[in-house]
């Protein structure tokens, strides 16, 4: 079940303000995960299997440069990060490498249009979307590290290459939307969180010797919102809808496109589940939801659609109060 992948040098040397710059200064090999291994792991994902980080790093090897290559003579090239700089944003999990092969496939919704991605980690979803014609392609995240990342990403996706979008990478923790920060509130009120280590680390370890990216601006509006295993605790769920209704353009026809990998036992979208609290916060911000998800069978996937104001119970499950989302951009055919 292992990636088949090719190694070859990479000939463009880490600068020396980069992440993972090297003393010495050495060459970077270059992994290439081809068409069939993508392939791979969607018929995984339609089948209900799931692992948090994507079959290639099961075996721990160490951060390198990667390129995968999709359909339509798209590739794209990013660069790891250890953990312990970036977080999981440091390495390309299942969700964003589905995303990512979707937005390909369905790259019409995307030309022309202005396109955000939140918790972009390694960015593969939005350098794609740039392929597929978007005018603008905003690239974040919340850590300082993995912006810097970032546009070492969109530098070596576009030198060289035909790419009509406007790319920038930029700072955005969607958690402190609003200065929660500043007022003292506490992401988690039971442990301290992933971000708050890794920030408190920049603190103390980068910030004063490298540059803090600019953030994105309260005002921006967006066509198109991306965002891929960008929840793994409470608030996330809870802020993420309300940073999406804050950055989606008030226009009948802009959509957020979400990739969320479901860690508890049952699919079901339950008010107590991670993806349920999801649901239910988009809810309450007015957006008409549509949740599609694998049966692990060969009946096709689950779809469920919940209106603003739908009730819900502990074990309740929206109802299909509004009309299917007919058309291009119909997630039914995300694992098709």
């Amino acid at each position: 079940r292992k990636a088949v992948v090719r190694w070859r040098p990479h000939s463009q040397e880490a600068s020396h303000s980069d992440p993972m710059a090297s003393s010495s200064g050495a060459v970077e090999d270059m992994l290439v995960f081809p068409e069939s291994y993508l392939r791979s792991v969607l018929r995984r994902c339609a089948r209900g299997e799931s692992e948090y980080c994507h079959v290639a790093d099961a075996d721990a090897r160490p951060p390198a440069m990667c390129e995968y290559r999709f359909g339509k003579g798209i590739s794209v090239r990013v660069r790891e990060l250890p953990v312990a700089m970036g977080g999981v944003g440091g390495r390309l999990s299942v969700g964003a490498l589905v995303q990512a092969e979707w937005i390909v496939r369905h790259g019409a919704i995307f030309a022309g249009r202005n396109v955000l991605e939140l918790g972009s980690g390694l960015g593969i979803g939005g350098i794609s979307a740039s392929f597929c014609g978007a005018s603008r392609v905003c690239l974040t995240d919340a850590l300082p590290h993995l912006v810097i990342n970032l546009e070492h990403a969109i530098a070596i996706n576009t030198s060289g290459k035909s790419c009509p979008a406007k790319m920038e990478a930029a700072l955005l923790d969607f958690w402190d939307e609003g200065g929660r920060a500043q007022e003292g509130q506490a992401r988690c009120t039971t442990h301290r969180t992933m971000e708050e280590h890794l920030l408190e680390r920049w603190a103390r370890e980068g910030g004063g010797r490298e540059r803090t990216p600019s953030s994105l601006g309260a005002d921006e509006r967006f066509d198109v919102v991306l965002a891929a295993e960008v929840c793994y605790e409470a608030y996330h769920a809870q802020a993420l809808p309300r940073t999406i209704a804050a950055h989606l353009a008030r226009s009948p026809s802009a959509r957020a496109f979400i990739v969320q990998v479901v860690r508890e036992p049952e699919v079901a979208v339950r008010s107590d589940t991670l993806l349920g609290q999801l649901v239910c916060a988009a809810a309450k911000q007015c957006f008409h939801v549509a949740v599609t998800a694998p049966r692990g069978t060969n009946r096709g996937p689950a779809r469920l659609e919940v209106a603003p104001g739908t009730p819900w119970g502990r074990s309740g499950r929206g109802k299909a109060e509004v009309p299917a989302l007919r058309g291009a951009d119909d997630v039914n055919e995300m694992f098709g």
